[in-house]
């Protein structure tokens, strides 16, 4: 048994992006796609290197491999940044000069609800516990996926990209809930730094919140309204973007999915400016110099949630709960390989001050 390396068989490519995908069309016909699920078996080798007469380690290749493939980068805390921000005091600030009793005690409720805002939101990412999940993650996607094929070529971009200094923001379209999963996932395979995923605070749910925190996760609010009476949103704002901003100051990545929910139908939906639009404040103000736009599209045999039949025909969407998520699982489980192949493609990096101009 060999390596499972994939040659494509595409000959062309038609409707992609010429600024996104623009050596795309060399890559298909040069490049080979990797299986991603048959890294343990052959000590990690990244690339399909290994000669036809060697033989893939299958004892224990899973856990050994999560255990012994490094996490070397750094996540360093940006809470104290957050906090002291010029944005953040700027709104407490503001909201405590509002109050009709302007005391010592309504200034630090402000600090108070800050803090509370930041916990609120904040990942809080774990060596330890993506370690773990890495070998759970290769358990779940074998018995979902046939075969996880990447690009080495696209990620050599990525690593290009990432040697710069300068931070990178994926931008994922949005089909099933394995798609922050296997972004992570790889990225781990590949020696690239984990990004920051934003993720909805209907995800935050009792006894699964803490595991996405430690992998990664940030919460935000599905909806913000600006003219709240409370005035706690204006608050929450500036948290929401000063977060963003210091995290890609200190150089770790984001990603976000610029339709803010998942496409029931399959198609492509209207982006949002929200997240984009504080990136691009972020750039704008000086507070970061640049950062890299990271396009990431997925192509699926079949969603795992198999809800797009569903949306077709009329049922309404369920809100999301810690019994639905388990039995989810399950029902995931009922069938082997029910997403069949699963392609990652990551686009170029695109500089933001390049592509806003």
């Amino acid at each position: 048994m060999v390596f499972d390396a994939e040659n494509t068989c595409i000959t062309t490519l038609s409707n992609h992006c010429n600024t996104c995908f623009p050596l795309n069309d060399q890559m298909v016909k040069k490049g080979k796609y990797v299986n991603v699920l048959e890294y343990s078996h052959f000590n990690g080798i990244p690339y399909p290197v290994i000669d036809a007469s060697s033989r893939p380690w299958r004892l224990l290749a899973d856990i050994r491999y999560s255990w012994s493939k490094p996490l070397t980068h750094e996540y360093p805390l940006v809470e104290q940044d957050v906090l002291t921000s010029a944005r953040v005091r700027r709104a407490a600030s503001a909201l405590a000069a509002g109050s009709q009793t302007k005391t010592k005690k309504h200034e630090e409720d402000q600090n108070y609800r800050a803090v509370k805002f930041f916990t609120e939101i904040s990942a809080k990412l774990s060596k330890l516990v993506c370690k773990f999940c890495s070998y759970v993650l290769f358990k779940i996607f074998r018995r979902l996926i046939d075969k996880l094929l990447v690009c080495p070529d696209e990620v050599k971009q990525l690593h290009i990209a990432e040697q710069t200094g300068t931070p990178l923001v994926y931008l994922p379209l949005h089909r099933s809930h394995l798609d922050y999963l296997l972004i992570t996932w790889c990225n781990w395979h590949f020696g690239l730094k984990l990004p920051h995923i934003a993720s909805g605070d209907n995800l935050n749910l009792c006894g699964l919140g803490w595991l996405l925190r430690a992998t990664g996760a940030f919460f935000i609010r599905r909806r913000i309204q600006p003219d709240d009476e409370r005035g706690n949103d204006s608050l929450y704002r500036a948290i929401l973007h000063s977060y963003i901003e210091k995290l890609l100051a200190k150089n770790l990545p984001i990603e976000f999915f610029l339709e803010g929910t998942r496409s029931r139908f399959g198609k492509v939906l209207n982006p949002k400016n929200g997240l984009i639009s504080n990136v691009v404040e972020a750039v704008q103000n000086g507070s970061i110099c640049d950062c890299y736009l990271v396009p990431v599209s997925y192509t699926y045999d079949s969603v795992v949630e198999g809800i797009f039949l569903d949306e077709l025909m009329g049922v309404p969407k369920k809100p999301e709960n810690l019994l639905g998520v388990i039995l989810n699982v399950f029902s995931g489980f009922s069938k082997q390989k029910q997403c069949g192949i699963v392609r990652i493609h990551y686009g170029r990096p695109i500089l933001l001050t390049v592509s806003v101009t």
